[in-house]
């Protein structure tokens, strides 16, 4: 009696065809833990990013109250006796217990040959230079300009970058710009529009730290629906709390805007901060 025979070829066929499906499942596997390890790193270096532009902004506000509030006797200014420990007491040193008031490395030097654009009493024509260490990885370094000459492209030009975790955010603040006469205009820093309803888009608070010389004369946020679109809706910016002003623009269909703010002084010298998405 013949008793049949397996089909060895079927059985080889579904090893290979379930061998295939291993694979491509395997494939999906990979592509998708690779995207989202990808958008993981991304979510990260946004939050790190946030993080060293503050650290920035930390150093440009350290410059701007050396100049504006520690000013020695005689002068007119603080940039240059920022770093002066031997004639100003209330110096930015090395090693002052709180490691974010240091000034570490800090070094001044004149443009002109005489080498007098850093005198305490004048400093028109001076570079300082310093870095911050603070804690948790995170540190700034600054590079501060003040030019005597009209024509200059700004009288007071301040650029700072933070780092944080390997991620590094610049911040320019350019004062007296395009003024030609040498006059220091508004400073805005610290400029947000933050989306306050869901969905996003129908209402947006706006919000900016300003530094005036000046008497403040006007202070506008313009609204757009695109980068360089005409303005959909203007609001004026209110006085809050220490030198932060706010506004909410409301009434808006859902979307992303685009938010420029203008300041003027009574003397007509304006800043514009630039597109804030």
């Amino acid at each position: 009696m013949k008793y049949p025979v397996a089909n060895n070829k079927q059985k080889g066929i579904s090893l290979i065809i379930t061998f295939f499906i291993m694979i491509i499942i395997l494939s999906v596997v990979i592509s998708i833990s690779t995207i989202l390890y990808s958008e993981i790193r991304i979510i990260r270096n946004i939050g790190n990013s946030v993080v060293a532009f503050y650290a920035a902004d930390g150093g440009v506000e350290k410059v701007l109250y050396y100049d504006r509030h520690v000013i020695p006797t005689g002068a007119s200014r603080g940039l240059c006796s920022m770093c002066d420990i031997v004639n100003n007491a209330d110096a930015c040193t090395e090693t002052d217990a709180d490691s974010s008031a240091n000034c570490l490395s800090c070094s001044r030097a004149a443009f002109d040959t005489a080498l007098t654009g850093c005198d305490l009493d004048k400093c028109n024509d001076c570079e300082l230079s310093f870095y911050t260490t603070l804690e948790s990885e995170k540190s700034y370094s600054v590079v501060a300009k003040v030019h005597p000459d009209a024509n200059s492209e700004s009288d007071f030009i301040i650029d700072s970058a933070g780092v944080y975790k390997y991620v590094k955010r610049a911040i320019e603040l350019k004062m007296g710009e395009g003024t030609g006469t040498g006059a220091v205009g508004p400073v805005i820093v610290r400029a947000e529009a933050v989306p306050r309803s869901v969905p996003e888009g129908l209402e947006v608070e706006i919000s900016a730290d300003i530094i005036s010389l000046n008497n403040l004369k006007s202070i506008i946020a313009y609204v757009k629906e695109t980068l360089y679109g005409t303005p959909i809706q203007t609001v004026g910016l209110s006085y809050d709390n220490g030198i932060t002003y706010i506004a909410t623009a409301t009434n808006l269909a859902e979307g992303v805007y685009y938010v420029n703010i203008i300041v003027c002084d009574v003397a007509n010298n304006c800043t514009d901060s630039g597109n804030i998405q």
